[in-house]
């Protein structure tokens, strides 16, 4: 069998359509320059302040359109990383009970008179 070194991973190949825009950039683009354009001609302040608050408008459907994190397309990444992130809680509200019966730390300081009874539970059914 013939062996071809290819130079670029064919995983990460996209068909250009215009010069070296693939599809996916290209309607990035086209969406950026379409929310950035009417926002830079009608609102009434100063030319910089315009030219800022068009580029701020476009800048989301550019980095959908021209960026990857992780390997992931941005809203890809938005939605299976940076929403559980924030959404999930870093300090649970629930404890855990241990799996061997023990008794936590911080119950054996706050009820050190009373000490539960350890049950241990068998694989076998009782006779």
């Amino acid at each position: 069998m013939i062996e071809i070194e290819m130079s670029e991973d064919i995983r990460n190949f996209s068909p250009k359509i215009i010069g070296p825009l693939s599809i996916r950039q290209l309607i990035a683009a086209v969406i950026g320059v379409g929310l950035a354009l009417p926002a830079a001609i009608f609102i009434p302040l100063d030319l910089e302040f315009r030219i800022l608050i068009a580029v701020l408008i476009a800048a989301p459907a550019i980095v959908c359109g021209f960026f990857k994190f992780y390997g992931m397309a941005p809203e890809v990444f938005f939605i299976r990383v940076m929403i559980p992130f924030y959404l999930n809680p870093e300090k649970r509200l629930y404890q855990s009970v241990p799996l061997l019966g023990g008794v936590p730390a911080e119950t054996k300081k706050t009820n050190e008179k009373k000490k539960p009874k350890v049950r241990y539970r068998s694989a076998r059914p009782r006779k």
